[in-house]
This record gives structure tokens, C-alpha cells and sequence, in this order.
């Protein structure tokens, strides 16, 4: 436990002060209200000798302004850590939410999206529980406990050794009861991710769902899940119902032997009549902290559960790294880039993705990339924009290692167009301007033109404030593509990659789009990987990739006259073509 608790040592220290100012009150409230017992048994003690209205009214004056002050303290004392739990959770699920964003694709390779959202959210809750209330009432439960014995103590040491008889049995009742909340905790967060996952891919693939009429598997996948996740919080519930009762047996044994014996020293005269009703008082104040304790117990089991599930993400190191980032490390890039000897294997792959690639692109130049299906294409784009690094060979931007750079600068220079594209559920214009935040109305217009869904958006009712579902449902393929241009291009990269970006559109709107891009590509380093030779003959230069590796490379007549791979694929492209219009 202890280990898993050192995450949050830095936070806390981050807090020191304003913990000191929330301890301070913590402990004179808890003294007070030990203070309380104290006051009603010399009131007892005095007014036993001759009642005396006076003297009632300033003993129940003193009782009341205790009372008063007391719960000013712990006002203060909830709001200054309690608030401290709150921004301890706000950074913490800030850091989480950073470390996520800096991961590469692995990662989430490894984890489904409803398991991280689940340790983002229900997993954070129990997270500052244990800060907020499972460290103040901790605190609290030790101070009175202590302080309530240490004076029970010194009224009649043998009354008070009777208090501990139950402390060994709350102890045990703790240990066996903890470790077994602690696992079935984890049960719960277990379940509950798992519930959250098949609710994120049912509703992120509703389309297919419902192409394919799947609903009601779906709907009994969830059921079975939601009979599972409840059957788990039965059990958990079920330890807490032994677990309280069981404590308030033992605390309730303890009143009944209290009673008994310092009954019986009243009447024998060994003690006063305010003493024993001292001792009664702190039997009451010190029975919250014995149940609260048990309720902190579980507050600290769950809460080191999910720290355990969250210190799984911040443990992480991001598999991509770069330069220190730094205001002035900021690096421009002109966008010459070359591939010297490269190899790339995906993670449980046993074939290279890409092999032994050489390849110089100066910057300025538009170089289309063509292959079959698997043949490397993609990989090959995304090792420019670093979303993994090559286990072999170096990535050169610039004539220096992409690994060298800062990563920030990179990633700035380079606008990516995937060709699964992803829009966010806002307004079209918030998506185009996604990756130049503060553009102006005319910019977006204008990278919109370019991509050539300017007129479609024109001819939607709200325009560019058209609000988009989820990953942009309400559009075509082709206009998701379209807008995904648009967001690249306002951003105005130095190295552009169209990985396939226009697969979704016919070849006449591809080839307006890429007619509509010359000017843009002419001026920036641009990979152009598509299937369709009539979008490759745009470029400059041409590659074709079989099986990872190069095949071919020059000129669009330079290829069709050597009648390789190249001129195989115009073929067949061209008797499709005529097919169609047959």
C-alpha cells in the first residue's frame, strides 16, 4: 500500500500549507470536542454540591460557546481539506488526462477506450475520497482517540483500561474485513470498465449495429454485464453489512461493561458522579471514531484500489519522446526528409512492415506513394510524423534525426490526414480549425474551398455551426474526409501526408481536390499516398511499395514505360474505369 501511496506524495507536498492550515483547525476542534466531556463533569461535580441556577447558566453558557467555536473549526477545518482533495483530483486528472495524450498508438493497443474512461472518472472519485475524507477523518479518529484516553486517564486510570477491551477485537474485525473490501473493490472497477467498453463500442459502431440488426445482441451483452457488475456490488455490500454491525456490537459490549463497573465505583464512592458521566460522554465521542473508522477503512481500500488502477497510466513513459520542451526550443522545419536504411515491425507482427527503406525527399516536393493493400504505405507516413520510431534505420528531417528534435516542433510541422478520419462532436468550423485555434471566419472558408466541401457546408442551414455527432455521424465518408483536409491544410504544415484522404470520394472529386491542392503542395514537403494512379501522375515523383519495400520509383511515363508494378496497376484501373461506364 505504501507503495502505491507514493504517487501522491508530490501533490500533497504541492499543499503543505493550506494541509497545515486544515490540521491546526482539525486539532482544536478535536480537543473541544474532547473539552466537551471535560466541562460536564465538573458542572456535575459543582452543581451536586447545591444546585444554583447562576451557576447552571454559566456552565451552559461555557458548553454553548464551545459548542460555537467548535463548529466554526470544523466549518473551516471541512472546507480547507476538503477543497484540498478537489484540486489534488483536479491535477491528478490532469496529469492523467496528459500522459494519455502523450501515448503511442501501443499503448492503446493494450487498453479499451471504456477501461480508461472508467480510471478517468469512477476511479478518480475514489481517488479523492481517500484525500478528502479518509484523511481528515483519520486524522480526526487518532487525535480524539488519543486525547480522549489521555484525560480518561487521569480521572481513574482502571475505568479507562476497560476502554481498550474492545481495541484488539476492532483491530482483527479491520485486518479481515479490509484486505477483502480491497479485492472486491477491485472486482467492481473491473466490472464496471468492462461495462463502460461494450457501451463505447456499441454506441461508436451504431451504424453497423444496426446494418447488421445486432441491437439486441448488444442489449443482452449489456445485461449480462449490468447482472454481473450488481451481483458484485451485492457481495461488497454484503461485507460492509457485517462489517459495521460487528463494530457496534464490540463498542456496545464496551458501554454495557462501562456501565457496570463505574456504576458500581459510584456508589462505592471511588469515583464522583461527574466522572462517570464523563466517562459515558467520551464513550459517546469516541463511538463516531470507531464506526468512522471502519468507514475510513473502506474510503482507504477502495480509494488504493483505483491508485493502483490509475498508477498503472502515470507510471507509463511515453513510448515517444523528444527534446526538452522549452519556449525557445521551438525549431522551424523546412521539411526535407530522407529514410536511411528503415525497418519497421509492428508489435507481434513477424514480418517487417516496412524494410530497409532509402529514401530522399527535399523539401518542396510532392511524392506519391502507391501499393496494394498492407504493402507499407501508412507505416510509412506514420513514421514521419513519429507516431512510432523505427527499430532499424533513422527518420531524417532536415538532415537531423527525427528522434533528436523536439517533439512539439515536429509535430507542428507536419499535418496529417489519416484515412480512417476521426471529426470531434462540435461544429464543423471547430473541427477545421482544430489544429489552428483563434482562426478567422475567411481562413476556414478558404481551407474549406480548397478541400472542396465549401459548397456542401454552404448548403447546410446552420453553415460552418453545424453541429456534428459523434465523430461526425451526420456526414457522408467523403465529406469527413473532406473536412479532415480542410483541418490539416488551415494549419498550414511544412510536410503534409494525404494518407489515402480522398478514398471515399469518386476519382473526379479526388482529382479536383488534388487540382485545388497544387498550389498548397508546391510550397510544402508532400506525401501523397493514394490507390488511384490518376491522383499519382499529380506528383513530382512516384514510389510504389510491395511487401515493405520499394519496387519502383520515378516519373508517372517514366513507370508506364517500363511496364512494372506500375503499369499493372494503370491496367487494371483503367479497365475498371471502362467497365463503369459500360
Amino acid at each position: 500500500m505504501i507503495s502505491t501511496l507514493r504517487t501522491l506524495v508530490p501533490y500533497l507536498i504541492r499543499y503543505r500549507w493550506r494541509f497545515a492550515a486544515g490540521f491546526l483547525a482539525l486539532l482544536a476542534k478535536s480537543l473541544l470536542t474532547v473539552g466537551i466531556p471535560v466541562v460536564i463533569k465538573f458542572s456535575i461535580d459543582e452543581l451536586s454540591g447545591g444546585f444554583r441556577m447562576a451557576v447552571l447558566g454559566q456552565w451552559v453558557g461555557l458548553l454553548l460557546a464551545i459548542a460555537l467555536v467548535k463548529g466554526v473549526l470544523q466549518f473551516w477545518m471541512r472546507w480547507i481539506l476538503i477543497c484540498i482533495s478537489r484540486d489534488i483530483e483536479y491535477d491528478l486528472r490532469h496529469d492523467l488526462f496528459a500522459s494519455l495524450l502523450s501515448f503511442s498508438q501501443r499503448f492503446y493497443r493494450s487498453y479499451r477506450t471504456g477501461d480508461l474512461m472508467s480510471r478517468v472518472t469512477n476511479d478518480m472519485e475514489a481517488v479523492r475520497l481517500l484525500l478528502g475524507p479518509g484523511i481528515m477523518y483519520s486524522a480526526e479518529f487518532l487525535v480524539v482517540f488519543a486525547a480522549g484516553l489521555a484525560v480518561m486517564s487521569l480521572a481513574d486510570w482502571r475505568l479507562t483500561c476497560l476502554v481498550f477491551i474492545p481495541i484488539p477485537a476492532v483491530s482483527l474485525t479491520v485486518s479481515f474485513f479490509g484486505k477483502r473490501i480491497h479485492d472486491r473493490f477491485q472486482h467492481v472497477q473491473e466490472h464496471y470498465a468492462e461495462m463502460s467498453s461494450t457501451v463505447q463500442e456499441q454506441l461508436s459502431n451504431i451504424r453497423i449495429v444496426r446494418a447488421f440488426s445486432k441491437q439486441n445482441v448488444g442489449i443482452e451483452r449489456f445485461r449480462r454485464q449490468s447482472d454481473s457488475l450488481v451481483g458484485e456490488n451485492v457481495k461488497l455490500i454484503r461485507l460492509w453489512g457485517r462489517f459495521y454491525p460487528l463494530l457496534e456490537v464490540l463498542i456496545g459490549l464496551t458501554y454495557v461493561i462501562v456501565m457496570w463497573h463505574g456504576g458500581r465505583r459510584v456508589l462505592e464512592g471511588s469515583i464522583t458522579l461527574g466522572s462517570f458521566v464523563m466517562f459515558l460522554s467520551f464513550m459517546t465521542v469516541l463511538t463516531w471514531p470507531l464506526i468512522g473508522f471502519g468507514w475510513v477503512v473502506n474510503l482507504v481500500q477502495r480509494g488504493t484500489a483505483s491508485l493502483g488502477r490509475l498508477n498503472e497510466i502515470l507510471m507509463q513513459r511515453p513510448e515517444i519522446e523528444g527534446l526538452a520542451e522549452t519556449e525557445d526550443a521551438f525549431t522551424e522545419v523546412r521539411g526535407d526528409l530522407e529514410f536511411q536504411d528503415v525497418t519497421y515491425t509492428y508489435p507481434g507482427s513477424s514480418r517487417p512492415a516496412v524494410e530497409d527503406i532509402n529514401l530522399v525527399i527535399p523539401a518542396g516536393q510532392t511524392v506519391a506513394v502507391l501499393g496494394p493493400t498492407g504493402s507499407g504505405k501508412t507505416t510509412l507516413a506514420s513514421l514521419v510524423a513519429r507516431l512510432f520510431d523505427p527499430q532499424k534505420g533513422k527518420v531524417l528531417v532536415d538532415g537531423s534525426d527525427a528522434r533528436e528534435l523536439p517533439l512539439r516542433s515536429l509535430r507542428h510541422a507536419v499535418g496529417f490526414v489519416p484515412q480512417d478520419t476521426f471529426l470531434f462532436g462540435r461544429t464543423i468550423r471547430d473541427n477545421i480549425a482544430f489544429g489552428a485555434l483563434g482562426s478567422e471566419d475567411w481562413e476556414v472558408a478558404e481551407a474549406a474551398e480548397i478541400a472542396q466541401i465549401a459548397a456542401e457546408v454552404d448548403s447546410f442551414p446552420d453553415r460552418y455551426e453545424t453541429f456534428l455527432g459523434e465523430t461526425g455521424i451526420n456526414l457522408s465518408g467523403g465529406q469527413k474526409q473532406r473536412v479532415s483536409i480542410a483541418r490539416a491544410l488551415l494549419a498550414n504544415p511544412r510536410i503534409l501526408i494525404l494518407d489515402d484522404a480522398a478514398s471515399s470520394v469518386d476519382a473526379e472529386t479526388e482529382e479536383r481536390i488534388l487540382k485545388n491542392l497544387e498550389a498548397v503542395m508546391r510550397n510544402r514537403t508532400t506525401l501523397l499516398i493514394t490507390h488511384r494512379v490518376s491522383a499519382a501522375r499529380l506528383a513530382d515523383r512516384i514510389i510504389v511499395l510491395e511487401h515493405g519495400r520499394i519496387v519502383e520509383e520515378g516519373l508517372h511515363e517514366e513507370l508506364l514505360r517500363a511496364r512494372g508494378r506500375y503499369w499493372e496497376l494503370s491496367q487494371r484501373q483503367q479497365l475498371e474505369e471502362e467497365l463503369e461506364l459500360v
